[in-house]
C-alpha cells in the first residue's frame, strides 16, 4: 500500500527516526519511501550515501525506493518535499524456496560431477563464518585452451534471484550441450564459461535466519556482532574515490577499512586475475537495469561505445516483468543510480580489460524477493537470451593472438586511445602459448608488443564484423 506524506507525516517519521537506535541498521523499521529520483540524486552530489539503505528505482515513474536515515529526512523537510510515499516492504518475504548458502554448494557440486567430461567444480575462497565460495566451469574440452565468459550473482545478500538465474546458466549449458543444441555446443566449443552463484554465501545465510533485507557479507568485530561489508564497494578501482560508498560500519554501502579487506572480494580478484574473462555479467536486484563502467563521474570509460553496443544487444532480447523486449535502461551508474566507487565491473575492466556488466533483475513491484512459484522460472527464462546474447556479442568482433613468451601489451585505436585506459595506455599481460582475446568494435588498431619496457613489435590491424587471429606474434625472439 502507497500513500502520500504530509508535512505533519515528515515530521513523525523525522522525529522516529532521530530516536532511533542505530544499532543494527538492516533490522531497523524506518519506513522505506518512494519518491522522485531527483532527490536523491541532488541530496548525494556533495556526500557519501551514509546510512541511507537505496533498494532500487521504478523506472516507469523515475522514482526511488529506499529507506531514509536522520540526514535525509531533514532533507527532505528542509526543502518541503511533499510528493514522497511509504513504500510497503511487507509484501514479499516468503523466501522458503530461494537456495541457501550450503544448497547452492551442493547443487554446483552434483551438477559436475553428473557431467564430468563438460564440467569442473572449483572453489575460489572461503568467507569469514569458514563458508566455501564456489563455481564451475563448462566447456567441450578442457585440454584445449580458451577464453574465459564469466557469470556470478549474489554479492549482495537479499538479492536471492541473482543466484537462481547464474545457477540457472550452468544448469542451460549442460542440459544444451546434452542435448545438441547447436548455438550451446558452438559456445563451448569457443569458450570456457565460469558461473559463481553465490559470492556471498554468509549473507546468504544470514537472509535465510531471518534478516530477509540484509546486503552485506559476514564480516564481525572482536566481540562477535556482525556489521558486515558491502562487498560491491570493496574491490580496489576507485575505492573510495567519489562518495559512492560510505565509510561508517552501520551503513549498507559500508565499504570497508581498506580496498579488498574482504575474503570475498579477495578471492574475485584472484579468480579474474587466474582466468582474465573476456565478458562477465555480474548479476544484481532490482531496477531492470544494464549497467557498465565506470561508477565514478571522473572516470571516463575511453571504450563507452562498445559497452553500449553489445548493452543494446542484450537489451534487445532481455524480457522485463512485463513481458517486453528492449526496456531495460542502459548506462553507467551515476546516469542510471548514484556515484558507486570500489565496484566489481570497474575493477573487471580497468584491471584485466574484461567488458563486465551489471544487470539488475526485476522491477520495483517484485523487489528483493519476488514470490517463488510465480517468478523464479519466469525471471530465469526473462533473462536466458541476455546472457547468450552477451556469449553472442563476444564471438562478433575482435581479435585474438598467442606470444611465445610472457610480453606486455596495448591496444590503442586509430586516433591513439587506448583500449580500458583512462588518461594513457593501459597495459595487459600476455601469458606464454596462452590465447589472447580481446573483444573490439570494428575499426582500425594498433598493437604494441612491450618487453622489458621496451616496444618489440607494432601489428596494425582492422576489425570488422569478425574475430581476426592474428597467430603467433614475437615469434622470432
Amino acid at each position: 500500500m502507497k500513500f502520500q506524506f504530509t508535512n505533519f507525516v515528515a515530521n513523525l517519521i523525522l522525529m522516529f527516526l532521530t530516536t532511533s537506535s542505530l544499532a543494527n541498521e538492516s533490522k531497523s523499521r524506518y519506513p522505506a519511501v518512494q519518491l522522485d529520483h531527483s532527490y536523491l540524486k541532488n541530496y548525494l552530489s556533495d556526500k557519501p550515501q551514509n546510512d541511507l539503505d537505496i533498494h532500487g528505482i521504478d523506472s516507469d515513474s523515475n522514482t526511488v525506493i529506499l529507506r531514509p536515515d536522520s540526514s535525509f529526512m531533514t532533507y527532505i523537510k528542509a526543502n518541503n518535499i511533499q510528493h514522497i510515499t511509504r513504500f510497503d516492504l511487507n509484501r514479499r518475504t516468503d523466501i522458503t524456496n530461494y537456495m541457501q548458502a550450503d544448497e547452492v554448494v551442493s547443487r554446483i557440486r552434483q551438477l559436475a560431477a553428473d557431467n564430468p567430461t563438460i564440467t569442473k567444480f572449483f572453489e575460489i575462497g572461503t568467507t569469514h563464518q569458514g563458508r566455501p565460495i564456489v563455481g564451475v566451469e563448462i566447456t567441450s574440452e578442457f585440454e584445449i585452451d580458451k577464453p574465459v565468459i564469466s557469470f556470478n550473482g549474489m554479492h549482495h545478500a537479499r538479492e536471492l534471484m541473482t543466484t537462481e538465474v547464474t545457477f540457472s546458466i550452468a544448469e542451460k549449458l549442460v542440459a544444451g550441450f546434452n542435448s545438441n543444441d547447436q548455438e550451446i555446443r558452438e559456445f563451448l566449443n569457443q569458450f570456457k564459461i565460469v558461473v559463481i552463484p553465490q559470492v556471498n554465501p554468509d549473507g546468504n545465510y544470514i537472509v535465510h535466519e531471518g534478516d530477509i533485507f540484509w546486503r552485506k557479507n559476514g564480516r564481525q568485530n572482536t566481540s562477535g556482532r556482525v556489521f558486515g561489508v558491502d562487498l560491491n564497494r570493496n574491490y580496489p578501482v576507485d575505492w573510495n574515490f567519489c562518495n559512492g560508498s560510505s565509510g561508517r560500519v552501520s551503513s549498507q554501502t559500508y565499504r570497508g577499512e581498506k580496498a579488498a579487506s574482504e575474503p570475498e572480494t579477495k578471492a574475485m580478484l584472484k579468480f579474474f586475475e587466474t582466468y582474465r574473462p573476456i565478458a562477465n555479467i555480474s548479476y544484481h536486484a532490482y531496477s531492470e537495469l544494464i549497467i557498465f563502467p565506470y561508477g565514478c563521474t571522473k572516470s571516463k570509460n575511453t571504450a563507452s561505445d562498445l559497452f553500449l553496443k553489445i548493452a543494446k544487444e542484450m537489451n534487445d532480447v532481455i524480457t522485463n516483468d512485463k513481458g517486453e523486449t528492449g526496456k531495460y535502461r542502459l548506462g553507467t551508474a551515476p546516469k542510471l543510480l548514484y556515484q558507486a566507487d570500489g565496484t566489481d565491473l570497474d575493477t573487471h575492466w580497468r584491471l584485466f580489460g574484461t567488458l563486465s556488466y551489471t544487470i539488475e533483475l526485476n522491477s520495483a513491484m517484485q523487489g528483493f524477493h519476488p514470490a517463488y512459484d510465480l517468478w523464479r522460472d519466469k525471471t530465469v527464462a526473462n533473462q536466458e537470451q541476455g546472457w547468450k546474447q552477451l556469449i553472442r556479442s563476444s564471438m562478433k568482433s575482435g581479435i585474438k593472438f598467442r606470444t611465445n613468451r610472457n610480453l606486455n601489451y596495448v591496444i590503442k585505436t586509430s586516433d591513439g586511445q587506448s583500449f580500458a585506459g583512462l588518461s594513457g595506455p593501459k597495459t595487459f599481460s600476455s601469458l606464454k602459448d596462452k590465447i589472447n582475446y580481446r573483444v573490439l568494435d570494428n575499426g582500425k588498431y594498433s598493437l604494441e608488443l612491450i618487453h622489458n619496457s621496451k616496444i618489440v613489435d607494432t601489428i596494425f590491424f582492422e576489425v570488422k564484423d569478425k574475430i581476426i587471429d592474428l597467430g603467433l606474434l614475437d615469434e622470432n625472439t
